[in-house]
């Protein structure tokens, strides 16, 4: 066949799989459906009821037990990858850097190794039995191998020419609204020039334990005119017999700092955080969090599970009437045949720092977010600065009538001091907010259509261990200086 006809070919055909994936991910929700009209018909044929019942649930335990999981292991053994990766970017680290064992686990910091992606400075590779972290120290972004599932969940594509299309892992992104800067947008992955340095913070090594630090993610441009005032440092936790790590950041704002000169649109007016998943991970489920305030200006809480479709942007996000305190504690997104992953936001201060009153918000938003190109994806999304945010939107304070009341009535039933108006998005120093990101493997309980137990379980032993460190992260967080300050 000729190749150009071939790669049509297997392009349709891979188009086809999603949909027929996604077709089948919805069968669970039907069959309630289907059962309702099967009990309402049976009062009047009950014989004839009988038999389509029966016939229908039949078909449907054929389709999930043998063509669902045929459909899904085929298409990720022929077509998980657009493209197939250059010899010259594998990432295969040799030496080993430090190595810590406990609880029959271990975490090993391997020696950087350098690849066409990371040519200086190398890729930073942490490890335990459960996953890979790969950091690359000359762009600023990471990628997350699942070593149980022998797969890539964070997705990296830069076969595109346009840098906006690009999907970088995980990175951290600064945006100017108002467009006054020369890179409205700029991504540490594509803008960070000298790259990102990394220590070991913090070993306990009874428990299995290890606190890396990796400074310098940011944007700083040779070119006075471009990049933004904003370093990051991200700590990431290991444990040496637990599929979690801790992903802790601390956000310097260098103009508030006065280690840069006041420049409005290099102080940015969003900083973005997300991590690009497989587009297999198309499900969802939410657990935590209070969802008991009254929600008036964006979709519910999904705290049942719920199939991501393409019909949208944005599937789901906080609404503008987000408030940290009210965030849901756990957020997965997984494929029910091929596991998933959690994103766990823990309480405290680095959720919300009671300190600093009305400004204590550390996440102002988070998103799902559907990627079309270039190639489809799933972005789990947070804000920790975004001045069109509830406390931060000028323009939905004016123009909606019970966008005051609402912001009156959210400080109050937080013991909060009301600001009666809008805060400056700009007017903050530091911000500290950490997320515990959980490798799930068979969280799926098909009988009750719902997240398993042992994985919100596995879920909260990840938070409970994150306490456990949270006061000697902090420490080290605010001990460590921005590299832009020394």
């Amino acid at each position: 066949m000729d190749p150009e006809r071939e790669r049509t070919w297997t392009q349709r055909l891979k188009r086809a799989c999603q949909r027929v994936n996604e077709k089948f991910a919805q069968v669970s929700n039907l069959e309630g459906r289907i059962h309702e009209k099967f009990t309402q018909s049976s009062r009047i044929k009950p014989v004839v009821t009988l038999i389509l019942a029966i016939l229908f649930f039949v078909a449907v335990a054929f389709f999930h037990g043998f063509v669902h999981v045929w459909v899904d292991e085929w298409y990720h053994q022929h077509l998980g990858h657009t493209e197939p990766q250059l010899e010259e970017d594998l990432i295969v680290p040799t030496t080993i850097h430090h190595q810590v064992s406990s609880g029959g686990g271990y975490v090993t910091i391997w020696e950087p190794v350098t690849t066409r992606r990371a040519p200086d400075k190398g890729w930073l590779v942490l490890e335990n039995p459960y996953y890979q972290l790969k950091i690359n120290l000359d762009h600023s972004y990471y990628l997350i191998y699942d070593k149980l599932k022998a797969r890539d969940i964070l997705v990296y594509n830069d076969t595109v020419k346009n840098e906006l299309d690009m999907l970088t892992g995980c990175d951290l992104g600064f945006g100017d609204h108002d467009g006054d800067n020369p890179i409205p947008y700029a991504s540490t992955a594509l803008y960070d020039r000298d790259g990102i340095s990394y220590e070991i913070l913090y070993e306990d090594s009874a428990r299995g334990f290890v606190l890396i630090n990796t400074a310098g993610w940011d944007t700083t441009q040779t070119e006075a005119a471009k990049g933004y005032d904003v370093e990051a440092e991200v700590a990431f936790g290991i444990f040496a017999d637990q599929p979690y790590f801790i992903n802790a950041v601390e956000l310097s704002n260098l103009q508030r700092m006065g280690c840069a000169y006041q420049t409005p649109y290099k102080d940015p007016d969003e900083i973005v955080h997300s991590w690009v998943l497989v587009d297999e991970y198309r499900t969802t489920c939410m657990k935590g969090g209070d969802n008991t305030h009254g929600d008036l200006w964006g979709p519910p809480l999904l705290y049942n599970l719920t199939s991501i479709t393409r019909t949208e942007r944005k599937p789901w996000h906080v609404g503008s009437a987000a408030f940290s305190p009210m965030f849901p504690t756990h957020i997965l997104l997984g494929d029910k045949m091929a596991g998933g992953v959690i994103f766990s936001l823990p309480e405290g201060p680095f959720r919300f720092d009671e300190g600093l009153g009305v400004y204590g918000d550390q996440i102002v938003g988070e998103f799902i977010i559907n990627v079309d190109a270039p190639q489809k994806a799933i972005a789990f999304t947070v804000n920790p600065v975004n001045e069109l945010l509830f406390f931060y939107d000028l323009r939905e304070f004016n123009s909606v009538n019970e966008y005051p009341a609402l912001m009156e009535e959210t400080c109050n039933r937080y013991g909060l001091v009301y600001p009666n108006g809008t805060l400056d998005a700009h007017n903050w120093r530091t911000k500290r907010y950490a997320y515990v990101i959980t490798l799930v493997d068979s969280w799926y309980d098909a009988a009750g259509d719902a997240v398993t137990g042992a994985a919100w379980a596995r879920a909260d032993q990840g938070i409970a261990d994150f306490y456990h460190y949270q006061e000697r992260i902090g420490v080290e967080l605010e001990r460590t200086k921005p590299l832009a300050c020394l």
